[in-house]
């Protein structure tokens, strides 16, 4: 999605998001859709991510990957993202890693993302099985 159509800070926003539904032990949906105010980025924000006001009292700003844009409505003006951005998968790798009671474990790295299907991956904690494929990642590169 291009970095221009986002509104400036303070514009109300309704931002339609496809989430990432790779080793999650529940259901969830594959778009969500979020409204607020476009806030200022903090210093730690990239250029491909923009922060908007959350209705979360434990987090005041909600940070988007703007390339899980799907749509954004802002007035009467709504930007479809293109197909091809919204689902284009990033440099795609996978391992199996065995476990300590001897069951194999899949660990894939998406773009930056790891995930595990151990019980702990469906919750998208950091696990034992996706430390042994980082490593194994780090003696190949």
């Amino acid at each position: 999605m291009k970095k221009d159509i986002i509104p400036g800070v303070g514009e109300l926003v309704q931002v339609t998001v496809k989430l990432a539904r790779v080793g999650m032990a529940v259901w969830t949906p594959e778009t969500e859709t979020y409204v607020g105010r476009i806030v200022k980025n903090p210093p730690w924000i990239g250029d491909d991510q923009f922060s908007m006001s959350c209705d979360l009292k434990t987090h005041p700003i909600r940070i988007i990957p703007r390339d899980w844009i799907v749509s954004l409505k802002h007035g009467d003006v709504e930007v479809q993202a293109p197909v091809v951005a919204a689902v284009k998968p990033q440099s795609d790798q996978s391992w199996k890693i065995a476990g300590s009671a001897g069951k194999v474990y899949n660990v894939s790295k998406q773009g930056k993302f790891w995930r595990c299907n151990c019980v702990a991956g469906g919750f998208n904690k950091p696990c034992k099985h996706i430390k042994a494929a980082q490593e194994l990642a780090a003696q190949t590169a």
